[in-house]
C-alpha cells in the first residue's frame, strides 16, 4: 500500500538549498525557490541526508531487533549506489520512501526573494593563516541569523516489503531526528535541524474526470506538481537532459510501478483486468499545451523550409515557412512580389530565432526549465565525493498540461473496458503516478477520446499520402546500414512502407510505394539499454537507429489500390508503425526459459505500445503552407551528381 504524510521541519536560519539560476550580481550561491518566492529544501537531498543516517544508525546501533541496515536497503536503495547489489539484474530498482521539495511556510516576508542578505566566506591558507586569492563566496542569505523557519511537504511511503508503515514511520523519524542541519554550508551553522513533525495526511487526488464507459480511446491530461525530468538520451556522463514529451513508456513504466507499490497490501489480486490487457494497451506520447488547450499540439515537421526574398525595392520581404514534401525535387522557390529565387532553407540549417517562427506559427508551448546540481557525498567524512557530481535539467509546469491518450481498442468487449479504466482510476487514487528522476507527482485527468480518423485525400493529387511522423521510431537495422549511403537509406524505407498493409505479411506486396523522404536519424544505445534489453551473451553490442520525430514520408498508390491505402494508413493511425520484422526477429531472446520475442516489452522499449511510431496523415497545418496555397512559384532545375 502507499501512504503520505506531511513532514515539517523546523530550522534555525540561515538556510541555503542552492539553485542554479543566476542571481543578483556579485551572488556565487542563490537559494533554491518556488516560481512565488518562497525557499524550497531539496526533496533528494533530504533523502540522501536521511539515507546516510539510517546507515549511520545501523552502524552505531548494533541492535539486531530494529535491523536498520535491511529497513535502509528497503526504504532508500543500497549504501553505495555502484555496487552489483543495485545493478544485479540491470532492472529498476526505487525506495519505497520519497521525499517531495518542502517549502517554507512560516512567515510571508521570508518567500520575498528581494532584498537579500549576504554572507562571505574566505578560504584560508593552510600555511600561512592568510585569504587566499580569489576564494571569496558571497551567500544568499534569505533569513535572518537566529531566525526559526518551518518548512513543509509530503514524504510518499510505500509498503512493499514486510515493513509496516509504522514502522516506516518510525525509522524514517529516528532518521530525521539523527540529522543535525540540512541545507549546505552546514560547517558556518546553516540549517542547524531544531525540530521533526512527520504526520499521515490524506493521498492526495491522482485521477479525476469520467470517461464514457466502454470508450476504446481516453484522452489523458497529465498535471505535474513539481519540476520533474524525463531524461533523454544521455550524451555526457553527468548532464541529464529532460525532455519536452513524456513518452508513453514513462506513463506505462509509471503505472506498473504504482501497482508493485499497492499490490503487498491487498489480500485479492490488485486489478486484475488492468494487469491482464497492460502490455497490449497503447500509451501515446503526451506533448505539452497550455493548461487551457484540450488539443495535442503539432511537431514541426523536417519537410517544412523558410524562404526569403527581395522586393523591387531591394528590400527583403517577409519569410514565409513552405512545405516542400510535394515539391519536385530539387527547387528553388520565389515569394509573390520578389524578383528573384531563393534555395529553401530546411530544418538543419535553422538558427533559433527560426525555431522560434516556426513553434509559433504552429501554436507550440514553450517549455520553461530549471538546472538542479547534485554530488554524492561521502558518508564517512561528509564532504563531496569526487567526479560524483551531476545535473537534472529539469522542465517547469507551472500553467501546462501534457496531453495523451490510451487506446483501447485491443479490448473488443466494452464491459471489459469499462472495468479497467475503473481499476485504474481507482489504483492512481491510492498511488498517484510518480515520474522521472526526481518522481514528481503527477493528477491525470481522464475523459473520452476518440480514435483518429484518415483525413481526406489531397484534392488534385488524390493518390499521394503525406505521412508525419510524430514521435521516434524503430524502422531501420544499424547494423545492416553501417557506412551506408543514401541508395541503401531509400531501400530500406522503402522496403519498410512495402510491407505496411501487404498480405501475406512482410512480403513487400502492400499498396504504399514511398515517393520521396524528408527524415532525421539518432542513435540510442548505451550500457543500460545494452544491458537491460538486449542478449548480451551471444550479440555484439548495436545502439538502437531510430528515425526522428518529424520526419515526413511521401507516399503514393495506385487508384485500384486507393482502398487498401486508406485500410493500411488507417491501421498505422490506429496502432502505430509496427516494429519490423528484422527487429521482431533481432531481440528475440529467452527470459526465464520462455522465448520471447523481439516485440516483446521486456526485450525492446521502442514499441508502438510506448507511443513510438505515431503518425499523422495529410495534417491541415501542412496542405495549408503547400507552395501553391501560398501562391509562390517552386521550379525545379536539373542537378548533377558528383
Amino acid at each position: 500500500m502507499v501512504h503520505y504524510y506531511r513532514l515539517e521541519l523546523e530550522v534555525i536560519g540561515p538556510v541555503l538549498t542552492k539553485s542554479s539560476l543566476p542571481g543578483e550580481p556579485g551572488l556565487d550561491a542563490v537559494a533554491l525557490r518556488d516560481p512565488d518566492g518562497a525557499l524550497l529544501l531539496n526533496g533528494k537531498h533530504l533523502e540522501g541526508r536521511a539515507k546516510h543516517a539510517a546507515y549511520d544508525l545501523a552502524d552505531l546501533s548494533g541492535d539486531t531487533t530494529l535491523n536498520l541496515e535491511l529497513w535502509a536497503k528497503q526504504a532508500f536503495g543500497p549504501d553505495n549506489p555502484d555496487t552489483e547489489e543495485k545493478r544485479a539484474q540491470w532492472e529498476p530498482q526505487r525506495g519505497d520512501i520519497t521525499f517531495e521539495d518542502l517549502r517554507c511556510c512560516s512567515k510571508n516576508e521570508i518567500n520575498n526573494p528581494l532584498p537579500a542578505g549576504r554572507d562571505f566566506r574566505l578560504q584560508i591558507d593552510e600555511k600561512r593563516g592568510t585569504g587566499e586569492d580569489r576564494m571569496l563566496a558571497v551567500f544568499e542569505r534569505a533569513a535572518a541569523h537566529g531566525e526559526l523557519l518551518t518548512f513543509g511537504g509530503l514524504v510518499r511511503m510505500a509498503v512493499t516489503g514486510n515493513t509496516s508503515k509504522e514502522d516506516h514511520a518510525a525509522n524514517l523519524l529516528r532518521c530525521l531526528r539523527w540529522i543535525t542541519s540540512v541545507g549546505g554550508e552546514a560547517g558556518i551553522g546553516y540549517g542547524v535541524l531544531r525540530g521533526v513533525r512527520l504526520q499521515p495526511c490524506p493521498t492526495p487526488l491522482g485521477a479525476e474526470g469520467d470517461p464514457s464507459a466502454g470508450s476504446a480511446s481516453v484522452d489523458i491530461g497529465i498535471t505535474f506538481t513539481a519540476p520533474f525530468c524525463v531524461a533523454a538520451p544521455q550524451l555526457s556522463q553527468n548532464i541529464y537532459e529532460g525532455l519536452d514529451t513524456v513518452p508513453g513508456n514513462a506513463i506505462a513504466g509509471a503505472i506498473m510501478r504504482a501497482l508493485q507499490d499497492v499490490q503487498p497490501g491487498h489480500s485479492v489480486p490488485c486489478c486484475p483486468t488492468l494487469k491482464l490487457w497492460f502490455d497490449k494497451l497503447r500509451f501515446r506520447h503526451a506533448f505539452p499545451t497550455n493548461s487551457a488547450s484540450l488539443a495535442r499540439p503539432m511537431i514541426v515537421p523536417l519537410s517544412w523550409a523558410y524562404v526569403e526574398g527581395h522586393g523591387q525595392d531591394g528590400k527583403d520581404l517577409e519569410r514565409q515557412f513552405v512545405e516542400a514534401a510535394l515539391t519536385p525535387q530539387p527547387a528553388l522557390f520565389q515569394l509573390p512580389g520578389s524578383v528573384d529565387l531563393h534555395a529553401p532553407k530546411f530544418v538543419h540549417d535553422w538558427k533559433p530565432k527560426d525555431e522560434t517562427a516556426a513553434a509559433t506559427l504552429l501554436k507550440l508551448t514553450e517549455v520553461k526549465r530549471d538546472l538542479r546540481t547534485y554530488t554524492q557525498i561521502d558518508r564517512s567524512t561528509g564532504v563531496a565525493m569526487d567526479e560524483k557530481l551531476y545535473s537534472y535539467e529539469l522542465v517547469r509546469p507551472e500553467g501546462l498540461t501534457w496531453r495523451s491518450s490510451l487506446d483501447l481498442s485491443v479490448i473488443e468487449d466494452p464491459n471489459t473496458r469499462k472495468k479497467l479504466l475503473e481499476e485504474l482510476k481507482q489504483l492512481l487514487n491510492e498511488s498517484p503516478l510518480l515520474f522521472g528522476k526526481t518522481s514528481a507527482r503527477a493528477t491525470l485527468a481522464l475523459t473520452t477520446g476518440s480514435a483518429p480518423a484518415l483525413p481526406k485525400t489531397l484534392d488534385a493529387k488524390p493518390d499521394l499520402w503525406i505521412v508525419l511522423l510524430l514521435t521516434p521510431a524503430l524502422l531501420l537495422d544499424a547494423s545492416s546500414l553501417v557506412g551506408a549511403g543514401r541508395e541503401k537509406l531509400r531501400s530500406a524505407y522503402e522496403e519498410l512502407w512495402s510491407n505496411v498493409g501487404s498480405d501475406p505479411p512482410n512480403t513487400k506486396t502492400g499498396p504504399l510505394k514511398l515517393e520521396r523522404y524528408f527524415t532525421g536519424q539518432s542513435l540510442v544505445g548505451g550500457n543500460y539499454l545494452y544491458r537491460r534489453f538486449q542478449d548480451v551473451t551471444h550479440k555484439d553490442y548495436f545502439p538502437y537507429l531510430l528515425t526522428d520525430a518529424g520526419s515526413v514520408f511521401v507516399l503514393s498508390s495506385r487508384p485500384e489500390d486507393n482502398a487498401k491505402a486508406q485500410s493500411a494508413l488507417q491501421e498505422v493511425l490506429n496502432k502505430g508503425l509496427p516494429l519490423p520484422q528484422w527487429a521482431k526477429e533481432r531481440f528475440a531472446r529467452e527470459i526465464q526459459n520462455v522465448r520471447l520475442e523481439g516485440d516483446d516489452w521486456r526485450n525492446c522499449p521502442f514499441l508502438p505500445q510506448n507511443g513510438y511510431g505515431e503518425i499523422a496523415v495529410n495534417r491541415q497545418e501542412q496542405l495549408h503552407r503547400l507552395p501553391e496555397k501560398l501562391k509562390i512559384d517552386a521550379p525545379s532545375f536539373p542537378t548533377v551528381d558528383v
